[in-house]
């Protein structure tokens, strides 16, 4: 087994249809040089089935009350994946990989659209109980200051900035973004085909507290070669 992984977090909005399932699931099974998928807002039906096989991946549902709109995960076999932790509400799954001789857990989330629901989902990856390194990463629906979305709302205020800051002062938690020279571009992945000046940085990828290593061994890009959606993926490359 490599001991670089890519992994990369993408909101699909929705694979439902014959020609965009078609496109992505191609997708997933002839990229080379991702080896685990975050996906958020699949709209898919797993029903009973939380988890299947795909050649030599792996895909996992997340269980939740929420309809479809929730997250999944693939990832390949030879990570050893398995599931570690869901959210009730089917917006967060946390899937634990082999990697370096270890473990590592990666954490995948679509939050919600508002500031309430995101608040309490904030506070409940707070008091997950996970060991080891890990990362969190997907679509926040929100960002923590105006100049990563110029465009209207989803700006973190109020109480849901409370339970926000709280977690990441719980596990002191870093944004990949900040850390390399790539941050010189402002790293925007979402833009709304309806709205004009709504470019954000909705999708982002963070490290726990066990930071020491990540300036050498982490690389981050938008991928704007995937456009199967209005958001771009992030493509998060560990060494």
């Amino acid at each position: 087994m490599s001991e670089n992984i890519t992994i990369m977090p993408w909101n699909v909005k929705g694979i439902k249809s014959d020609r965009k399932s078609s496109r992505f699931w191609e997708e997933i099974k002839t990229a080379r040089d991702i080896d685990c998928w975050a996906i958020q807002e699949h709209h898919l039906e797993a029903g009973s089935q939380r988890k299947q096989v795909l050649g030599r991946k792996l895909v996992f549902y997340s269980e939740g009350s929420e309809g479809f709109s929730g997250v999944m995960m693939v990832v390949d076999r030879d990570l050893e994946p398995q599931v570690v932790w869901n959210h009730p509400s089917g917006r967060a799954i946390a899937v634990k990989i082999a990697w370096h001789g270890g473990a590592f857990t990666i954490v995948n989330v679509y939050g919600q659209c508002e500031a309430k629901g995101r608040a309490k989902l904030w506070s409940d990856l707070k008091d997950m109980e996970i060991e080891g390194e890990w990362c969190l990463m997907g679509d926040f629906n929100m960002v923590e200051a105006r100049k990563y979305k110029p465009g209207p709302s989803s700006i973190l205020a109020g109480s849901e900035k409370v339970k926000w800051d709280n977690l990441c002062e719980k596990w002191a938690l870093v944004d990949l973004w900040t850390l390399g020279p790539w941050n010189s571009s402002p790293g925007f992945t979402y833009t709304s085909l309806q709205y004009a000046n709504t470019a954000s940085r909705l999708d982002r990828c963070y490290c726990s507290h066990q930071a020491d290593w990540i300036p050498t061994r982490v690389e981050v890009r938008v991928d704007s070669s995937r456009n199967l959606s209005d958001h771009l993926p992030l493509a998060v490359r560990f060494r």
